[in-house]
């Protein structure tokens, strides 16, 4: 026995509580074992009651729907409860048969490479249980606000307070103390702020819980809006996290929350850990109607949760949607089974503050600034127009003394845009070419048929300068629009050790992005598996260092490129298909074989090209007939969830729609050691392996309809809405 190094993720948020009616947790773990310590033979997880001896449940690796959140995975094709299905190891805690109190649970992860067995220990979460019917909370209150409370009222929800701030004070005060674990907050239907002044709230924490915020149908919250600044008033906007003292926790849960421009903002003090958990619910710009893509959506950048002070902070999502937004999720330390619609910047992006892990995501509706096309972003303009240009100055009315742009026969309806943009906070347009005194960055203050006013007192008369340009850009920051904003789907900025990207799906309206590791910088165990991106869509890891990384199911029809000295020591790369590729790091990756390019050389061992794909449009990546089953050579790999955009999430074979041709399984490369192959016939449609092959064992046999084998191996079948279902095969294990 040796000590592990793999890497090891709780998928199971720390500190929830059982009761009589959820009284079942799923507990989860995912784990990936180091590249030179072999595969995952299992996670032993150790459940102590109470601080007694600790009793040990032992998973392997399957399907698994989570179901820990709010509410239902926004995901399409997902499961109606719970999350989307999810390979990693786990079992299901019925808190009713132990003991009330507290259960901790931790986990030792095995691994194993040419006999030799590696032990990762992972340190523990918390369950509090109160499944018995005894309600141990230290706060066992619910105080209740509305947008049309009083600050004088005592909370209920026939007499509710006003503000969050209101019912922290009143629930110190009804349970005498200020651990507030599992007490709970709820919002009632209508516009509610986080303040209308400084507010005051005295010491609090939640120990390893949640202070649980629920919003009700119909709810929604925003920061304090100034009229008069045209901006969100501090501090007023805080979600204040005092702590009780040096080295205490305060964990807000919000629940189902409609979050409306900026996000929450918590104020976590010296030597105290704030940590936000938006669970359920959805994000927007004040400017989304549901189904615009607005440049204006840049006023807003600020993600569903972030903080200030000095203090230790992080927050996740969970089952969230992120809609008509300029940035999806940023700085989160995990985004789960979340989406992002209609969004132009960043959906999934890390700082190097936070270290990037997104699972079971999925990403559509995205432009840039294809102004002049069918769904172009409103707003967006970078038009060379010369003689289309003619400059006057308003004579009289609101806008006396300002330039008016009139444009005579433009290609696209350049007014319309610039009328889009009249009230932002930050965008305006770019004038250069003209004269000197109508060139520079101007608020639109007004648009019409043909034209556009901005606030410039300075205006030349002209007609149809030479090189007259007009350009969306922030005039806060003096930069045009594609200086301003980055078309990332993922983005890892600074150094970061193991950041994950486990599933990420995208669809196909999603127009100009790229999945980017910066350059020059070090992203150390990156792990990055079964990802699916359209053709227009590429992937840059130019000029990084990815040492030990581990990249493989990947459906990826544009470009993966690793040109520009890209580095990849004891990398493991395999079963990928990408459009093209450059640089690939062949010479100092451990493991590089079954990449498959479409148009170009193929990469390591195994490696083909031609065009493996289909229509996209009508097929969603299903591989082209010739190269359908086990002739690809692929290893596709089983009852994960499938990242073609038009199949459900809660079942699958990897990149390929399940039981429309053969496959082939191994977890891992070659070099490392297969832990077991399992081969099946067509039509087959697999969920999670209930028991793992012992090493070098081999199952095979055929399967229809018709016949009934006999086997000592179960094979577990994740379907939509259920949680398992077995089916019994026979083989032989040799």
């Amino acid at each position: 026995m040796a000590t592990g190094n793999a890497i090891a993720r709780w998928r199971t948020p720390n500190g929830l509580r059982a009761t009589t009616s959820q009284a079942t947790i799923s507990v989860d773990l995912k784990a990936w074992p180091a590249v030179d310590e072999g595969v995952l033979v299992s996670v032993t997880f150790h459940v102590s009651v109470n601080g007694g001896a600790a009793t040990d449940q032992v998973a392997t690796e399957t399907v698994r729907l989570q179901d820990v959140g709010a509410q239902p995975s926004p995901l399409p094709g997902a499961p109606t409860s719970g999350f989307a299905g999810c390979w990693q190891c786990g079992f299901d805690l019925d808190c009713s048969g132990l003991a009330g109190g507290t259960v901790e649970i931790s986990a030792t992860v095995r691994t194993q490479l040419s006999g030799t067995d590696y032990d990762t220990e992972v340190a523990a979460i918390t369950v509090y249980n109160d499944a018995d019917g005894t309600d141990r909370r230290p706060c066992p209150y619910t105080m209740f606000v509305s947008p049309t409370g009083s600050g004088s009222n005592p909370g209920t929800e026939g007499s509710p307070l006003q503000f969050w701030w209101q019912a922290v004070n009143a629930l110190v005060a009804a349970g005498g103390t200020y651990n507030l674990r599992h007490a709970r907050i709820v919002m009632l239907p209508g516009a509610h702020v986080t303040g209308d002044e400084l507010t005051y709230v005295p010491a609090w924490e939640s120990e390893l819980g949640w202070l649980e915020v629920e919003f009700r149908a119909g709810a929604t919250i925003s920061r304090v809006w100034n009229e008069a600044t045209g901006g969100t008033e501090f501090p007023a906007s805080y979600w204040p996290m005092p702590g009780n003292g040096a080295g205490t926790r305060c964990g807000v849960r919000v629940i189902n929350a409609e979050i409306i421009d900026a996000g929450l903002v918590g104020y976590v003090p010296e030597d105290v850990t704030g940590q936000f958990w938006i669970d359920g619910g959805s994000s927007r710009s004040r400017h989304s109607d549901g189904t615009n893509l607005l440049a204006k959506f840049f006023d807003f950048d600020g993600p569903p949760a972030g903080f200030d002070g000095p203090g230790t902070a992080s927050w996740f999502a969970t089952g969230h949607t992120r809609g008509g937004v300029l940035n999806g999720f940023v700085g989160a330390e995990l985004t789960r089974d979340c989406s992002v619609e209609r969004w132009l910047s960043l959906a999934y992006y890390s700082t190097g503050t936070s270290v990037l892990e997104v699972v079971n995501c999925f990403s559509d509706d995205q432009d840039y600034i294809y102004e002049d096309e069918e769904g172009a972003v409103l707003g967006l303009i970078d038009y060379l127009g010369s003689a289309d240009f003619t400059v006057t100055v308003e004579a009289s009315g609101t806008y006396a003394g300002k330039m008016r742009v009139t444009m005579a026969s433009p290609p696209y309806d350049v007014a319309a845009h610039a009328a889009s943009l009249v009230g932002s906070l930050h965008l305006g347009l770019r004038l250069t070419g003209f004269s000197s005194g109508s060139n520079g960055d101007f608020e639109v203050l007004d648009a019409g048929a043909g034209y556009f006013i901005l606030d410039n007192d300075s205006a030349v008369e002209e007609t149809g300068p030479s090189g007259a340009r007009v350009v969306t850009c922030d005039r806060t920051t003096a930069r045009t629009w594609n200086d301003a904003v980055h078309p990332d789907l993922w983005r890892v900025q600074g150094d970061q050790l193991r950041p994950i990207v486990q599933g990420l799906g995208v669809g196909l309206n999603v127009r100009s992005t790229q999945g980017l590791f910066a350059s020059g910088i070090t992203c150390t165990e990156a792990v990055l598996e079964e990802i699916s991106m359209p053709a227009n869509l590429r992937n840059n890891f130019d000029s990084s260092a990815m040492p030990r990384a581990r990249m493989r199911w990947w459906t990826c029809a544009g470009p993966v490129d690793f040109g520009g000295g890209a580095t990849a020591v004891d990398a493991v790369f395999h079963d990928i298909v990408c459009g093209s590729t450059s640089g690939f790091p062949t010479a100092t990756a451990a493991v590089v074989e079954r990449i498959h390019v479409i148009s170009g050389s193929p990469v390591g061992t195994d490696g083909t090209s031609g065009a493996w794909f289909e229509d996209y449009a009508s097929s969603g990546y299903l591989p082209a007939a010739g190269v359908r089953g086990n002739d690809s050579g692929l290893g596709s790999r089983p009852n994960a969830a499938k990242w073609s955009t038009d199949s459900a999430w809660s079942q699958g074979v990897g990149a390929w729609p399940a039981g429309l041709l053969d496959w082939s399984y191994s977890d891992g490369p070659t070099e490392g050691g297969i832990a077991g192959t399992l081969t099946i016939g067509t039509g087959a449609i697999l969920g999670g392996l209930s028991a793992s092959l012992s090493p070098g064992s081999l199952l095979t046999g055929s399967r229809d309809t018709e016949t009934a084998f006999e086997s000592t191996r179960t094979l577990g079948v994740a379907l939509e809405g259920s949680r398992t279902q077995t089916s019994t095969y026979t083989g032989t294990t040799e």
